[in-house]
């Protein structure tokens, strides 16, 4: 038997997106069959076999739509390699789909189609419990899995009836489908910026007729950050989308640092960035920015074709030997905006950007400053912790110090009063690593480490230890180092705390720029406690985002005591409410690098 995939499971496919030339293959069986070879010709269509439906039915069978209507997405059509390949799918002799996958329908559902019904008793499994003579067939005696339930496949009917398997139904989603999987693969392709240190490759070949900077400069140009009415409208654009990317609505790419050639190395990154991006048991959830999936190929398996990969992406691997980690998005949504796909970039990257850094910074020893007094917090268990709230000392002296990190942190019991003590007689509290770290295990992986507290000028310094063990990091950044970043047009905050504490940090962007930490008096209305647990991004709407000096020296723009902000609170929506100062508690300049 021969297996044609049809973006199906055989050989991990899926993830390729891979549509193997079904009518070839069956061409060729035609003519080996006159030589006296014959063989089964079977079609994996277990994820894209729904597929099928962009093509089935005549185009005046599908519904009109509107692109001024609010939420409109267009449907992308199939590549004509792809679509000629379904239009002969039933040339298999078997055809494997899975329902719960590209058909939308509740898990479990699957089947197994066959041209000649005589070839399921290969598989059949006989047992007089459950079968009762030909008059009487049961499906569950039809596969090696045995009994099956009614219910799932009774579900798929009622889908496949309501909503229909042509263009009109099915084939509408799925096109619509493939549009977003096309603007993701747009996404990627330009997500790093030219002067990142970083490069990010999807599998696929661009389009015939592009060059890498003329597909860049068109979807920087005329998609980027556009609605989907005005990707539609642009000829230009819209042509290039129905041409680029897969087709079965699954990107598969990697990001190498740049100039880095070791295959392992780039294996590390793709790793890194996972474990950022996945929920692992005791992990925060809400602290996971994005959830994306990493997945690899094996280098005996995928031979030619993951070395052009490689090579592609700079690697060294003269024997190909190394199996190589890759990135995966499924794009599932009929209904995505584009706008928030390229604002999911912007998150990616930052994520790329601190996995980089994890990766190279070498251990120093870090400084935080207090930011918040001590509370006594008993959980529902009747655990005791007595936390508060630090700020890292962010400066653009060394690579291992570019950061902003706010987070919250607890210390025992006995150490309390030496904290306190101390906050009683100087105005600000700097706490120091006591042994050298990587500030990324500081903050993620290190369950506890030593802290020696000073008044940040050296003029005190405690020589007893306190002991820190991290409790919630809110924000966690490398500072941005693109010539490509720009001050935003007014400041912009980070607002995060609990219900006692509610503080307010000024966000870093372009250098020279500042660090600026204040506590507010109360919680902003209409600012949820779940959004201030999580934390958020203010616009303060009558300050500049760009630094004020005064006399030649920096000064903060916060000179009042109220101001009013706006932020993006649940479902996207814009909250405008008043933020009141209660106390200024730290200031900086952070120079150019």
């Amino acid at each position: 038997a021969v297996v044609s995939t049809q973006s199906g499971h055989y050989g991990r496919a899926t993830e390729e997106s891979a549509v193997d030339p079904i009518r070839e293959m069956y061409n060729l069986r035609e003519d080996l069959k006159k030589k006296g070879l014959n063989f089964a010709l079977l079609a994996d269509g277990a994820w894209g076999g729904y597929f099928k439906t962009m093509i089935n039915g005549d185009d005046a069978s599908e519904k009109s739509h509107n692109e001024k209507e609010q939420g409109f997405v267009p449907h992308c059509p199939l590549t004509p390699y792809v679509e000629d390949q379904y239009a002969h799918i039933q040339l298999a002799d078997t055809i494997t789909i899975d329902p719960h996958k590209s058909g939308f329908c509740p898990y479990p559902g699957g089947a197994l189609c066959y041209r000649n019904g005589k070839m399921r008793y290969n598989i059949a499994v006989i047992h007089p419990e459950v079968f009762h003579g030909e008059d009487d067939p049961t499906m569950g005696v039809y596969g090696i899995e045995g009994s099956k339930p009614g219910a799932a496949p009774a579900g798929i009917l009622m889908s496949h009836n309501t909503i229909g398997l042509d263009k009109a139904g099915y084939g509408r989603i799925l096109g619509q489908c493939t549009t977003t999987t096309k603007l993701f693969y747009c996404l990627w392709l330009t997500v790093a910026r030219d002067d990142d240190p970083f490069t990010c490759l999807p599998l696929q070949y661009l389009p015939d007729g592009y060059t890498l900077e003329e597909a860049k400069t068109l979807i920087k140009e005329k998609m980027a950050y556009k609605s989907m009415s005005e990707v539609y409208k642009c000829t230009e654009a819209f042509e290039f989308l129905k041409k680029c990317g897969p087709d079965t609505m699954i990107n598969t790419f990697a990001v190498n640092i740049k100039g880095n050639k070791d295959v392992e190395k780039s294996n590390e990154l793709q790793i890194k960035m996972s474990d950022v991006m996945n929920i692992y048991v005791g992990s925060a959830a809400k602290r996971v920015p994005l959830i994306l999936m990493q997945s690899g190929f094996n280098a005996v398996k995928h031979g030619a074709g993951l070395a052009d990969f490689k090579k592609r992406l700079g690697l060294v691997d003269s024997d190909n030997k190394i199996d190589m980690n890759v990135m995966v998005n499924t794009c599932m949504n009929p209904w995505q905006s584009n706008e928030s796909i390229f604002l999911i970039g912007d998150l990616f990257r930052s994520i790329v950007l601190n996995c980089i850094a994890c990766l190279e910074d070498t251990k120093i020893k870090h400084r935080f400053v207090v930011v918040s007094d001590v509370e006594k917090e008993v959980s529902d268990e009747g655990d005791v912790k007595y936390t508060f709230f630090i700020e890292y000392l962010t400066s653009s002296n060394q690579k291992e110090t570019r950061y902003q990190v706010s987070a919250k942190v607890s210390l025992p019991g006995e150490h309390v009063k030496h904290l306190h003590k101390f906050k009683r007689h100087y105005e600000r509290v700097v706490l120091e690593t006591a042994s050298p770290e990587h500030l990324h295990d500081l903050m993620h992986s290190v369950k506890s480490f030593d802290v020696l507290v000073s008044d940040g000028n050296e003029n005190f310094k405690q020589s007893n230890a306190l002991t820190l063990t991290v409790v919630d990091v809110p924000r966690y950044q490398r500072l941005d180092e693109s010539q490509e970043v720009v001050y935003p047009k007014l400041a912009r905050y980070f607002v995060y705390g609990d219900a006692n504490r509610v503080i307010m940090s000024h966000v870093i962007t372009k250098l020279p720029d500042f660090q600026e930490t204040v506590m507010l008096a109360e919680k902003p209305h209409s600012l949820t406690p779940e959004l201030l647990d999580l934390g958020v991004m203010v616009s303060i709407n009558d300050v500049e985002g760009s630094p004020i000096e005064q006399d030649g020296k920096m000064i903060s723009p916060l000179q009042r005591d109220s101001y009013d902000i706006s932020f993006k609170g649940e479902l996207f929506s814009t909250i405008k409410t008043t933020v009141n100062i209660e106390d200024k508690l730290y200031f900086n300049k952070i120079s150019k690098l």
